[in-house]
C-alpha cells in the first residue's frame, strides 16, 4: 500500500479524532499544531529521523503552556503520516460503530414492581448508610487504574493484546514447547509494558525495545531479545507474513539465561 499524502494523513487523523468524540476546540487545536509539523517536513528526510528532528525545532518556539498539547498530536500523528495506519473509505471512518438494541424487560402483571411504601431499610441499613458505602465505593473506583484508562489507552491495550495472541497462537502452530512458548510470551509481554501509553509505531517501539535492554542484567545476552523483538514486531504490525519470521532455534535456556542475575 502507497504511503499517504500529508494532506491525506492529516485529513484521516481528524476524521478518527472527531469519531472518537474529540472536541472541535481540540480538533482545531491539533490541526494547527500539525500543519506548522507538515511545513516543517517538506524540507528533511521522510523518515523517524526527520519527523523527530522537526519535531525537537517547533517545540522550541512553541509556547510552554501549549507544548503539552503540541506533542501529544504529533505523536499520535506520526503513525498516519507514516502510513502505519491503514486507510480506510471515508463513509466506513465516518459512521460510529452500531450500538446493539438493549432487550426491555418484559414483566407479567404480578411481577411487576410495586414502589409505593417503600421502606427505608435495605439490606440491614438504612439509605443513609447506603449512600455512605456508595461514596466509598466511588472513591476505591475512581482510585483503581481500571477507571483512569481512556478511550485510546484501552484500544491500544487491545491492539496489543491481539497481536500477542496471535503470536502464541502461532508459535503453537509451529510445535514450539509450551515452555518455549511460555516464556517467549512474557518477554514480549514485558515489552510490550514499557511502551504501554505510547502511540504505536516504529520509532516507540524501537525505544522499548532499548529502555528493556536497559533492564536485562547481561548485555552478552541482549541479542536473544533484540531476536525476540524483531520476530514480534510483524505480528504487532500485523503483516501476512509474521509466521516466517519467528526464530524456533531459540531455546529455553538462552531466554532463561536473559532473566538471571
Amino acid at each position: 500500500m502507497s504511503r499517504p499524502s500529508p494532506d491525506e494523513a492529516l485529513e484521516q487523523y481528524i476524521l478518527d479524532a472527531k469519531n472518537k468524540g474529540i472536541s472541535f476546540k481540540q480538533l482545531s487545536t491539533s490541526r494547527h499544531f500539525l500543519r506548522q509539523l507538515l511545513g516543517g517536513l517538506r524540507n528533511v528526510s521522510q523518515d523517524g529521523a526527520g519527523y523527530r528532528a522537526v519535531t525537537e525545532e517547533i517545540t522550541r518556539i512553541i509556547p510552554e503552556e501549549n507544548r503539552s498539547a503540541f506533542l501529544s498530536a504529533v505523536r499520535e500523528f506520526f503513525p498516519y503520516w507514516n502510513g502505519d495506519v491503514i486507510a480506510r473509505p471515508a463513509e466506513e471512518r465516518a459512521a460510529p460503530p452500531a450500538i446493539p438494541p438493549v432487550a426491555t424487560p418484559v414483566y407479567v402483571a404480578s411481577e411487576q414492581p410495586s414502589f409505593s411504601g417503600m421502606s427505608t431499610e435495605r439490606g440491614g441499613g438504612t439509605i443513609e448508610t447506603t449512600a455512605a458505602n456508595l461514596a466509598m465505593a466511588i472513591v476505591r473506583m475512581e482510585q483503581d487504574p481500571w477507571s483512569q484508562q481512556d478511550v485510546l489507552m484501552l484500544e491500544r491495550q487491545l491492539l496489543q493484546m491481539r497481536s500477542l495472541s496471535r503470536y502464541v497462537e502461532e508459535l503453537k502452530r509451529l510445535g514450539l514447547p509450551d515452555s518455549n512458548v511460555q516464556l517467549r510470551s512474557r518477554l514480549m509481554k514485558f515489552l510490550l509494558y514499557t511502551i504501554r501509553d505510547k502511540s504505536q509505531n516504529t520509532e516507540v517501539y524501537r525505544l522499548g525495545v532499548d529502555k528493556a535492554l536497559t533492564l536485562l542484567p547481561k548485555q552478552d545476552r541482549w541479542h536473544i531479545f533484540v531476536s525476540l523483538a524483531r520476530e514480534f514486531f510483524y505480528f504487532l504490525a500485523a503483516t501476512p507474513d509474521a509466521g516466517s519470521k519467528v526464530q524456533v532455534n531459540i531455546s529455553d535456556e538462552e531466554m532463561l539465561a536473559l532473566l538471571e542475575g
